[in-house]
Order: structure tokens, then sequence, then C-alpha cells
């Protein structure tokens, strides 16, 4: 169930973007450009560096299929490569939808020719160990964890944020929900499951893991309050924490939680 933060419509660059830039053809793109490049190069050049310099984040895919299409195509889907976050042991990707559509709306099969109309994109992170500390004290000037990021496994799992500080406060939440749950402690949670479901919200929530979580998203709570919306399968966990606050309690403590079912449905898409 994956959340879609944002929408951008960038076709004229996009159609740039997802040629194979000539650059490659020359040697390995550059990997980073200047802010006084950008404001002094010609357009042109700043145009073909900025190919170089984007299309280089992401990852190489093989978009290949066992059987052979049979529709015009309408989505790809990039990914960038697994980058360090300047949060510690924090790693991020982002994976963008290209939308297409053709350029003869009576061409049909997959030979018809398509031009990019849009995107959309997500960030999604892992951590790699619990953050010890709430956002505005982890986060560094630099990117850490560059070496770890860069050599996690394919099933390494992530979760989908708006940013490093929703994922690093988001996680944080989660993680001691599960604790609180597990060790027994009292908070106010509010239960609400399916009819046929014999498990107690407790007893649920209890047997769940950390890399369950699958998208983080920010809520709507009461003044001193942070709210965070967790999906972990067919699980929709609400948990408002205490927030920053003085004179108050310390923030990031649980308040309390809503545990609901999700009815999740699936259709297969036709290539």
């Amino acid at each position: 169930m994956a959340k879609i933060p944002s929408r951008i419509h960038l076709a004229r660059w996009l159609g740039l973007l997802i040629m194979v830039p000539s650059g490659l053809a020359l040697g390995a793109p550059p990997s980073s450009i200047t802010k006084s490049q950008i404001r002094s190069d010609p357009p042109n050049v700043t145009d073909r560096q900025l190919r170089d310099v984007v299309w280089s984040l992401f990852e190489k895919q093989d978009h290949r299929s066992k059987k052979d299409p049979t529709r015009p195509l309408s989505r790809l889907f990039l990914r960038t490569r697994i980058q360090a976050t300047r949060v510690p042991d924090l790693c991020r990707y982002d994976s963008v939808r290209v939308e297409f559509e053709r350029i003869d709306p009576k061409d049909e099969g997959p030979e018809a020719p398509v031009r990019p109309v849009g995107l959309t994109s997500s960030s999604n992170f892992t951590f790699l160990s619990a953050p010890s500390a709430e956002y505005d004290d982890a986060v560094q000037d630099g990117l850490a964890s560059v070496a770890r990021c860069s050599g996690l496994p394919d099933d390494q799992p992530f979760f989908t944020a708006k940013d490093e500080e929703q994922a690093t406060e988001g996680y944080r939440a989660w993680l001691a929900l599960l604790e609180s749950v597990r060790a027994g402690r009292a908070f106010p949670l509010e239960c609400d499951l399916a009819a046929f479901e014999t498990r107690t919200c407790e007893s649920v929530i209890g047997a769940m893991k950390p890399e369950q979580l699958s998208d983080l998203e920010s809520c709507e709570s009461e003044f001193g309050k942070v709210c965070h919306r967790i999906y972990a399968g067919d699980r929709l966990i609400t948990i408002v924490t205490t927030g920053h606050v003085h004179p108050g309690p310390p923030a990031g403590q649980l308040v309390r939680a809503k545990l609901e079912s999700l009815i999740v449905m699936a259709h297969q898409i036709i290539d």
C-alpha cells in the first residue's frame, strides 16, 4: 500500500532524463555538480550536466519480461541507488513512477509510440539499528553511515516516509509502541479489529516485528502531541506521542494508540 507524497509534472525535462545521456557513451558521467556551475554555465551545458548527474543516481534495471507485452507502455518504475542520509544508520532510496501516454490514441499494442507526461515519487527508508535519539539530536551536518548503506542486501525491508525527520520520529514511535506492549505497560489502546478476529489488540501488536512497517504518515493531533500513522501488512496503527512543549514531559513518550484492520484488495495488471 504505497503512499505517494508528491506529484511533479516535468514531462519536458523527463523526456530528456529517461533517454540514455550522450555522456555515458564517452565514459562514466560526472557524480557531482556545483551551484557555481549551474549559475554560470550556458543552459545547454547545465542541461547536459544535470542529465548526467541525476541519471547517475538511478540504478540500472532490467525491464525485460518473460512474456511478450500486449498493451502500450503506460508506466515505468525507476529506482535510485541506496544512499546514506544525515541520520546515522538511516538509509534511503527513491522510487519514481513515470507515466506515459500514446501519441496516437488509436494505436494499440506494445509497439505504440508513447511519450512521458508526468511522474510521481516516493522516498523509502530503512534503519540498520534503532535510532538512539530524536531527529534534532541525531541529524548530522553531512551524510552518515555511507559504507553501511552501500552494501545492503536485496531483501532489506524499507518503509515509505516523507523525509528523514518523519522517518526517524515515526520509527521511534513505532518501536516505543512495540516495546510498551511487550513490557505490559498500561496506556490507552483503542481496538477496532474485524469481527472474526479472536486475538486482542495487545496480542496482535505484540506479535509484530519492526520490519513489518511498510508506510509511515503524519496525522493531525491536539496541541503538544505528535501523531503517526503506521501501515504494517493489513493493519493500520495510529500512534500519538508527546511533542516538544516546555514545560512538559519529554518528547516522544507514548500517549495513546489505535489498531485497525484493513481490507486489502489486489488485482492483476495486464502487461
